[in-house]
């Protein structure tokens, strides 16, 4: 597709779910696809319409962003139709955007929800020589959901989006309803950062394995029933909470 073509038709892709109350954006992950997330999406559209939102980049003719805040700034006009959307969720990089656009969307009317799965707020301390592991393994996940050897585009996706994390400091107040997945046993503020002192509505559970192994066949339906608690706790039957 041209990179000259519209934003929302380039990056806004629709999973399904015509009729429902809940209506879902999930935001794509550092390497930018959303392949990941297809059967999370399918698993919202019983709730209402879900969509999702992939990263500029990964086509011949795109360019990836190198910063969240750029990426916030680019998302920003595609949740505003056909409809707001009454939660946001995302994996790892997904998560940091599904938190600062949340906070965006509060500004001026209701506070979308939020469901972060295993996201930092803040880079690894000393991610120094960690750097260039991380994005093999990040490429290794991209190719792995795709099935295929990663195109030239996925590269360097995948190495903006892991810099891009690694300079960036979630700082924003969201004080909707958030829910937290957090993969491991140690405190959530030992490696995903002080997301409690942000926001005045998480709720945080656990998730078994690690980082990458969030949709696998084992964890997969720990997330999903997390989520569906969470989901019915926060919405009322028939509509918004």
């Amino acid at each position: 597709m041209n990179a000259a073509a519209p934003v929302s038709a380039r990056l806004h892709v629709t999973l399904g779910g015509d009729a429902g109350p809940v209506r879902s954006v999930l935001l794509h992950p550092a390497g930018g696809g959303i392949t990941p997330y297809l059967q999370l999406g399918l698993h919202l559209s019983r709730r209402g319409p879900v969509a999702a939102i992939r990263a500029d980049g990964l086509m011949p003719g795109e360019l990836p962003q190198h910063d969240v805040k750029a990426m916030v700034e680019a998302y920003a006009p595609l949740l505003a139709a056909p409809g707001r959307p009454d939660l946001l969720i995302g994996w790892s990089l997904g998560g940091v955007l599904a938190w600062e656009l949340a906070a965006r969307l509060a500004a001026d009317g209701p506070a979308p929800a939020v469901v972060l799965i295993d996201s930092a707020t803040r880079a690894d301390p000393a991610p120094g020589g960690r750097l260039s592991e991380l994005k093999q393994q990040v490429l290794l996940s991209a190719t792995s959901a795709l099935g295929t050897v990663a195109a030239d585009e996925v590269v360097a996706t995948v190495d903006a989006h892991v810099e891009a994390v690694a300079r960036h400091r979630v700082t924003v107040r969201h004080d909707g309803p958030a829910l937290l997945l957090a993969c491991g046993e140690e405190e959530v503020t030992e490696r995903l950062g002080d997301w409690t002192g942000l926001g005045a509505q998480l709720r945080v559970e656990r998730l078994p394995g690690g980082h990458f192994d969030v949709f696998s066949a084992q964890t997969l339906p720990v997330l999903l029933r997390h989520l569906d608690r969470f989901l019915d706790d926060t919405f009322e039957p028939g509509g918004r909470r």
